[in-house]
């Protein structure tokens, strides 16, 4: 972003966010081609039990859908909705 490091399809970035197409749009980094990494999605569905926050962390230490999971998924999780403590599902 500083210096016009990257470029995209021969113009520089100068948003921290930019979204692009992996197959049609050309990359650089000070010249050099680059090639995204493909990115595989994977959706998992978690039946919450009561107890649990539905958040990956807690600052006041209750227990998290994080503990769950644990040591289970390998991939960096992202969770989507929300459930009070005392629900399930």
């Amino acid at each position: 972003m500083k210096g016009n490091r990257v470029l995209i399809n021969g113009k520089p970035v100068t948003e921290p966010w930019f979204e692009i197409d992996p197959v049609k749009d050309s990359i650089t980094l000070d010249g050099k081609k680059v090639r995204p990494r493909k990115q595989q999605r994977v959706v998992y569905a978690l039946n919450k039990p009561r107890g649990y926050l539905s958040s990956m962390s807690d600052d006041r230490g209750r227990k998290t859908i994080a503990d769950l999971i644990k040591g289970k998924i390998p991939e960096k999780v992202f969770h989507v909705g929300r459930l009070d403590m005392d629900t399930e599902g």
